[in-house]
């Protein structure tokens, strides 16, 4: 072979490949830049070499692929079936003569047949419909009996001659595309055709830490380049430097990158479809049966009775929620006095009492909301001064500028950023829920959004943001279980660990807008089948109409903690808020309406006391949360803990002016532990469930009582994993030991799917408080009308979180109060062996604050009544001129104006 590969060069040609044949070989001139004769002659002169017994140059030949077909392509006329609609059995022809055996027991054989669907949890498995039996008149290969048999093409080799096939497919970090697309079986496939398979954008790198010159090296060693900041510590985006390259060449490339020893981790990104959820059919009305549409406003709203008793704190809560006497604020901005849900102009009078705490003295100051949206207008007139740049960023095209593309589209993200942070008193637009507060944005909707581009977009400067507010997610058409990725999961949860110098950020989320009922337009999906809503980390919003009902549009399920405002219909006022350019506007609808009201909220709440945790946000708006509005909508039931709970409302409408004063003397949680009990399944293992049935499966739960006990709950998640002919058939019902019961996953009738689902994260938040020890109960059941639909149960997991002790507002003032000296402490030691008293608060009007043996405190307050210029200052809404100190020669709590304070030398401010 030597010999014949070394006189083979004097004829300057090359040998390329291995032979085939036993001893044919691929020969290829060596300069194709030669001309045609010189080329000739060479092979001529090859030809008679002694030791080439044959010869023969090789001219393409024209061969063709046979899948493609025109679209304009139909069935040929008088060959083969082409019916008008669909029908259940095949048309037959007759056939004459005799019919041996043979062909009998295969005509018998071929109706349909029970042959079990095997659990291979393959997300398009079930697409197969020539494999599993769905062909018109059930028909398919029988390949399934062959599997049952145990034959799986064992010792067998296969070769495909074609274009090349993808000789490496990996599992884990790398997801290839070869014959399907196919994603994380946790999630949905996003593909579900050719076209559907999108080809990777871009390509994900971990580090063994931050370097950024070794991130620019490797890329350049394989031909990629680095666009923007790394995220996560060590995470670069890489793309390819020549976008031209062929597929195979770009494949080549990564492969020899993830095979780099510096590289810890390595993903291709590709684009997931995610929905902005403010986008409402136009010829969309109330759901009949369900909602409300007057045909004229009334006064007061309709209300139901609720049975069973009601907690001391429901009580207040109702007498709160009447009417309030709060005088409307000054303000001069044009629309203000359109924001219903601001104004107490919502039917019944009812609003989400923000007024109260801006009365408090709150509006968000030194607080950050970033808004993950399609960008925001960062000069928008009612923006500009309270724009915050460290908050704000540009994922799409790697840079610092949010501002969004001015093509009608992308105004998403600048009307939610208004509702937040709109100045007040500048004579344009409305108000802000906290016009103080500081506001970005984060572009990261304006392109193809994966994995790596939520992930930076969450974690974008976790330590100066405080709260994140996302209106988006994926499809809600009632048939995707779709969340976020293994990136945008490390996200949330280095976000909730180290974010906000380790109180943690919050991550607010819309609920969804697919849960329309209606015959034309029904989607009936649920917020459970929606991941970043289902996530421990996140609050998820639900909406309210204008007349305090359920919009048409509002998706269920146990995940939603508390509901602000949006519309309903046309027919309806919205959200006032910005729109670009530089405009107004008053038809902002949908739940992403509401989660951007509720970070408004929450950011008073934090400047109220900036020292409230993650948990601690949780605690606070579903305790405060105020159901009465509410309580005129089916469904509403009380929790263990004499809470009302809703799948629509979660706890209810939030209240801006509790929230703020509960977290001023909140008491931090306590630390949180997590509580794991796996259901074991007993034979038979996978249980086959089969038609319209109903299963219970229980857990026995002692709280953890031995390790890290759980006796006060929070969160509560069920992994199950179920596969079904129908997953929109089934329905998963949770019963705590308190008998609350939690409707997980309600039937999707458009939801088709014959995967089931493999350990999705259903999540409820409505036990919230209850003692975990006892029996649960998951009911599974479908509500299928078919009696041949299959499947099987698998398993589930409950995982339950919560605290030992019961989390409880403190009588501590955030910030902790400093250590007084040695001698003040002996001072009132003698006066008191009791428990030191509570300082009064700044807004304190009628409270007393008693101390053993002492007077009281005066009723002074420090309450000053505003005016329009403080309002529209910048400085606080209440008196600052002095504070309340306890002094130990009159034994008692005494207000002390700056002055005076000067001259008291003996007493100190604790």
């Amino acid at each position: 072979l030597w010999a014949g590969t070394h006189f083979i060069q004097l004829f300057i040609f090359l040998f390329q490949g291995e032979p085939f044949l036993d001893s044919h070989y691929f020969l290829y001139h060596e300069d194709e830049s030669h001309s045609r004769r010189r080329k000739r002659a060479a092979v001529e002169r090859l030809d008679a070499h002694p030791a080439v017994e044959w010869l023969a140059e090789q001219r393409p030949r024209r061969r063709t692929k046979r899948d493609y077909i025109h679209n304009d392509e139909q069935v040929v006329e008088g060959e083969g079936h082409a019916p008008s609609k669909r029908s259940s059995v095949p048309q037959r022809r007759a056939v004459s003569g005799r019919t041996d055996s043979s062909i009998r027991r295969r005509q018998i054989h071929s109706e349909p047949r029970e042959i079990p669907h095997l659990p291979f949890p393959d997300p398009l498995y079930q697409d197969q419909w020539y494999l599993v039996g769905r062909a018109v008149g059930n028909y398919d290969m029988n390949v399934r009996e062959a599997w049952l048999l145990g034959y799986a093409g064992r010792n067998v080799s296969v070769s495909i001659l074609d274009d090349g096939i993808q000789r490496r497919m990996r599992t884990g970090l790398l997801v290839l595309f070869s014959i399907s697309c196919i994603y994380s079986i946790e999630h949905d496939s996003v593909c579900n055709d050719e076209d559907d398979c999108p080809e990777p954008t871009h390509t994900v790198i971990r580090l063994a830490k931050r370097d950024d010159e070794l991130a620019r090296r490797l890329a350049a060693e394989h031909g990629m380049k680095v666009r923007g900041e790394p995220f996560l510590d060590s995470h670069y985006f890489l793309y390819h430097e020549d976008e031209s390259h062929s597929r195979r060449r770009k494949r080549a490339a990564v492969e020899r990158l993830d095979a780099h020893p510096a590289v810890e981790w390595l993903a291709e990104q590709r684009p997931r479809r995610r929905t902005k959820r403010d986008y409402i059919h136009n010829d969309e009305q109330v759901v009949e049966g369900e909602g409300h549409a007057p045909s004229k406003r009334s006064s007061v709203p309709q209300r139901r009775a609720v049975s069973g008793r009601t907690d001391s704190s429901i009580r207040r809560r109702q007498i709160h929620s009447e009417p309030r006497e709060i005088p409307h604020l000054p303000f001069p901005d044009p629309l203000y006095q359109d924001q219903w849900y601001l104004v107490g102009r919502a039917v019944g009078n009812y609003d989400m009492n923000v007024r109260e705490a801006w009365l408090l003295g709150y509006a968000g100051r030194n607080v950050s909301v970033s808004i993950l949206d399609d960008g925001i207008q960062r000069d928008h007139p009612d923006l500009i001064t309270n724009y915050d740049p460290l908050a704000s960023t540009d994922i799409n095209d790697h840079d610092d500028d949010p501002t969004p593309q001015n093509n009608g589209d992308n105004k998403h993200g600048t009307r939610c950023a208004g509702e937040v942070a709109a100045i007040a008193g500048n004579n344009h637009c409305g108000v802000g829920v906290a016009f103080k507060a500081k506001i970005g944005g984060v572009r990261m909707l304006d392109g193809a959004v994966s994995d790596s581009v939520e992930a930076a977009s969450l974690s974008l400067n976790q330590h100066h943001i405080d709260i994140y507010s996302a209106s988006w997610g994926p499809e809600d058409d009632g048939k995707t279980f779709d969340g976020p990725g293994p990136l945008a999961r490390e996200a949330f949860y280095r976000g909730i660990k180290n974010g906000r110098n380790g109180k943690g950020n919050i991550f607010v989320w819309a609920s969804g807008n697919g849960g329309s009922r209606r015959v034309r337009y029904s989607r009936q999906d649920s917020c459970s089948a929606d991941g970043y809503t289902t996530s421990v980390y996140t609050l998820s919003i639900s909406s309210a109409t204008y007349d305090n009902h359920r919009p048409w549009y509002l998706e269920e399920c146990p995940s939603s903690i508390a509901t602000t405002y949006s519309s309903a219909n046309i027919n309806q006022p919205a959200i006032v808020t910005v729109d670009v350019p530089a405009g107004c506007t008053k038809m902002h609808t949908g739940t992403s309406a509401s989660a951007p009201l509720a970070a408004g909220i929450i950011a008073l709440a934090l400047e109220a006391n900036p020292d409230l945790t993650w948990r601690d946000m949780q605690h606070i708006v579903l305790r405060t949360a105020n159901p009465t509005p509410l309580l005129g909508n089916p469904g509403w039931s009380q929790n263990g803990v004499g809470r009302m709970i809703s799948n629509k409302f979660g706890y209810g409408l939030m209240d801006g002016g509790a929230l703020v004063k509960l977290a001023k003397t909140w008491r931090t949680v306590p630390e949180q532990h997590i509580c794991t009990y796996e259901y074991k399944l007993a034979a038979p293992n996978p249980r086959p469930i089969n038609g319209r049935f109903q299963m219970n499966f229980t857990l026995d739960v002692n709280g953890c009582e031995s390790g890290t006990p759980v006796l006060y709950l929070e969160h509560v998640q069920v992994h199950a994993t179920v596969r079904y002919s129908k997953r929109g058939d089934l329905k998963l019902t949770l019963f705590s030991p308190s008998n609350t019961r939690s409707v997980l996953l309600p039937p999707r009738p458009q939801d088709f799917n014959t995967n089931g689902f493999h350990k999705w994260p259903f999540l409820s938040v409505q036990q919230w408080g209850e003692d975990p020890r006892g029996t649960w109960i998951l009911m599974v059941e479908s509500v299928t009308n078919n009696p041949t639909a299959t499947g099987t149960f698998h398993d589930w997991t409950l995982l339950l979180y919560g605290t030992a002790d019961p989390a409880q507002p403190g009588d501590r003032i955030h910030p902790p109060t400093p250590v007084p000296s040695q001698s003040v402490l002996g001072r009132i030691h003698q006066l008191t062996s009791q428990k030191f008293p509570k300082r009064p608060t700044a807004f304190s009007r009628t409270r007393q604050f008693p101390i053993p043996g002492a007077a009281t405190a005066p009723h002074r307050s420090p309450f000053l009544r505003p005016t329009a210029s403080r309002v529209h200052s910048s400085r606080p809404l209440f008196n600052t001129s002095g504070q309340w100190v306890f002094s130990t020669r009159a034994n008692q709590w005494v207000w002390v104006n700056n002055q005076r304070h000067r001259q008291h030398k003996r007493v100190r401010r604790f």
